[in-house]
């Protein structure tokens, strides 16, 4: 491939271009709260605090998202902990929202999310696994000035649509949502 490059590069610069343009990655961590009104949560309307982890690929119209949430329940509540799988589309960034500015920087980050994902539910020392489809949404807010390596706030939701499991003879059920707040590392 090596020998070959300038010869690319001399024939089509575009599309050799487009081979040494590597996507950009993103790491974030953050806190969430879980809105969980199970059965046995015995404080159905109080959030739940959790825990997100995202490691992704691509800030263009598609990316691929590997992420996990766990929640910090008490043994009165169920804890949950998913492994993800998630396609993130960006639509504004195809109605050409290449402009500068700080507005632009954050339209282009708006996200909706669409996935598999599995989740352990436990209750005390009994567990039982779920799957199903991951739903969401986010947005970046960009910390600083435009550059290659980005600090960022995520903001988003999601909820995992998943087969019922069952606990102590008590239904597992997904739950209402989690709102999330992360700080993306992109680069």
């Amino acid at each position: 491939m090596r020998l070959l490059l300038p010869f690319l590069l001399l024939a089509a610069p575009a599309q050799a271009a487009d081979l040494l343009h590597r996507p950009k990655v993103h790491v974030a961590v953050g806190m969430a709260a879980s809105i969980d009104r199970n059965a046995p949560n015995p404080r159905p309307g109080d959030p739940i605090a959790a825990f997100l982890f995202t490691l992704g690929v691509g800030d263009g119209f598609l990316g691929l998202d590997l992420r996990s949430c766990a929640n910090g329940a008490t043994q009165m509540q169920l804890s949950r902990l998913s492994g993800e799988l998630v396609g993130v589309f960006r639509p504004l960034v195809l109605a050409r929202m290449d402009r500068p500015g700080y507005g632009y920087r954050v339209l282009r980050t708006a996200s909706l999310d669409l996935g598999a994902g599995v989740e352990r539910v436990s209750l005390s020392l009994q567990s039982d696994w779920r799957a199903g489809l991951v739903v969401g949404g986010h947005i970046d807010l960009p910390v600083g000035p435009a550059a290659s390596k980005e600090l960022r706030l995520r903001l988003g939701v999601r909820r995992l649509v998943a087969t019922e499991g069952t606990i102590a003879r008590l239904p597992a059920r997904d739950t209402t949502m989690e709102v999330y707040g992360q700080a993306a590392f992109v680069f």
